[in-house]
């Protein structure tokens, strides 16, 4: 039972570079365990739903009405490299991407490693399209030590605009051509690309001890309180809020600043038909776990 949990821990993560690859992985997860999807809060809250918004997710179980509430959050995004809206840079032949570093990125660990891109698209009718293109296309690569002698002495020192910019082909086409052939829209009108490493999730040790994964925090939350939830039989009202933009920042529509759980929360107890007074003996009673 342990080896088929890490295994599907491994297949969540792997299947999830971005927090909107996150946000469809989890869907997916809920569908499959009988979970309604829904687009809008105006209709009527389903007893076990979802509503997925952008790079985040929240859904529930319905317990029995005025029961408290269990709520468990965590967050989609994780430190990373995101590529610049103009980022095509031609330097001595070589065609390099700009990118800008979101949350507190360890910039020495990206060096010389093998990075693929992933992330959405959208068209002129704002459809949203993700892409996923799982194998070596960038490299953001080291000096050689002939290069820059002292290294072992006084250190690494990276400059985080000068010294991360990822090498990604020799007369390459303008990143917006390649993100239209990748993605099979013709018209990009917009899109969010995230640079990711392409080894995968797995164990290490002479004894497999250790699991060894990108994105950890905060994917291991995330798949536990997606996996604990639609595997749950409470009388309470069970909620698994899964919110974006945690290493930016929470204030935004997505991020837990923002109004996302307490909307679902307000139609739950529209739906149970509870008055100002009892809502706020059920909230009294009830909590919420930062899973992070």
């Amino acid at each position: 039972m342990a080896d088929d949990r890490i295994e599907s821990l491994f297949r969540w993560i792997d299947a999830s570079p971005t927090p909107f690859h996150v946000v469809a992985t989890a869907a997916d997860v809920l569908a499959a365990r009988g979970f309604r999807r829904q687009t809008s809060l105006a209709d009527e809250i389903a007893p076990r739903g979802f509503l997925e918004v952008d790079g985040a997710i929240v859904a529930w179980s319905l317990g029995a009405d005025g029961a408290p509430v269990r709520v468990v959050g965590a967050h989609t995004d994780s430190p990373n490299l995101r590529i610049q809206p103009n980022p095509d840079i031609a330097t001595h032949g070589w065609a390099q991407l700009g990118i800008e570093i979101s949350g507190g990125v360890l910039i020495n660990s990206w060096l010389d490693r093998d990075l693929a891109l992933a992330g959405r698209v959208v068209g002129p009718d704002g459809k949203v399209t993700l892409f996923n293109v799982d194998r070596p296309l960038a490299r953001i690569p080291q000096l050689a030590i002939h290069l820059d002698r002292d290294i072992n002495d006084r250190g690494l020192v990276l400059d985080r605009h000068q010294h991360t910019v990822p090498v990604w082909g020799v007369d390459a086409p303008t990143f917006a051509e390649w993100l239209s052939e990748v993605s099979g829209v013709s018209s990009v009108s917009a899109f969010d690309a995230h640079l990711y490493d392409t080894q995968k999730a797995g164990l290490l040790g002479h004894d497999s001890a250790f699991v060894v994964s990108a994105r950890l925090d905060n994917q291991l939350s995330c798949w536990a309180a997606v996996h604990a939830l639609s595997s749950t039989d409470s009388s309470n009202t069970c909620i698994a809020v899964l919110n974006d933009h945690e290493e930016v920042g929470s204030d935004s529509v997505t991020g837990a600043g923002g109004p996302l759980l307490e909307s679902v929360l307000n139609s739950i107890f529209e739906k149970q038909g509870l008055g100002a007074a009892r809502r706020h003996a059920v909230l009294r009673d009830s909590w919420c776990l930062s899973a992070d």
